[in-house]
């Protein structure tokens, strides 16, 4: 009965010390909150928004390796039209 306990109790000890390990080598996941930062304003954005993800092309976040998606707050704004007015009266503003 003793052999039996003294089994358990490494074995116990022995799954703990593992789990505990691996947590600590599991990368970090931070969700931006900040909506200025990248993870919000890149054309391609994680669906997490993680800190340090956010890009101009398609690829995946470097934090939770999810793709990116197509960010279409950023996909939706115009770029900047001078159409229908006079590109004479910008003072300062080369083209």
């Amino acid at each position: 009965m003793k052999f039996l306990f003294q089994l358990f109790l490494c074995g116990s000890l022995l799954f703990l010390g593992i789990n505990f390990t691996a947590c600590e080598s599991s990368p970090k996941i931070v969700k931006q909150t900040d909506t200025t930062a990248k993870e919000y304003t890149s054309a391609y954005t994680c669906p997490m928004k993680c800190v340090g993800s956010g890009s101009d092309k398609p690829g995946t976040c470097p934090a939770c390796k999810m793709d990116y998606t197509l960010n279409e707050t950023k996909a939706a704004t115009p770029a900047h039209d001078h159409s229908g007015h006079d590109h004479g009266s910008h003072e300062g503003h080369n083209h």
